[in-house]
């Protein structure tokens, strides 16, 4: 390969991105693989019970989910897991 890296191995971090998509959402993103699934958590407090609010299956290179930007804080957690077997 160019680079000197296997394309048929995912070898980057798993990093969630959240970028602005206008005045009122906003983009997550992260690195994905259709060998798993994507889990979207949501507390509405670092103390609060998580929400599974997506869950999706994977497919290479990335995965993104559009969330609403508010004043009230959330915070986010993508969670990989084994894709079901059809």
């Amino acid at each position: 390969s160019l680079l000197g890296r296997d394309p048929a191995v995912a070898d980057r971090p798993f990093t969630l991105d959240l970028s602005r998509w206008d005045s009122s959402w906003g983009r997550l993103s992260w690195p994905a693989s259709p060998d798993y699934a994507y889990e979207v958590w949501l507390r509405s407090a670092v103390e609060a019970s998580a929400q599974m609010i997506s869950r999706q299956a994977g497919r290479f290179p990335s995965l993104e989910f559009i969330v609403p930007i508010t004043t009230a804080g959330r915070f986010y957690q993508v969670q990989q897991v084994p894709a079901a077997n059809p």
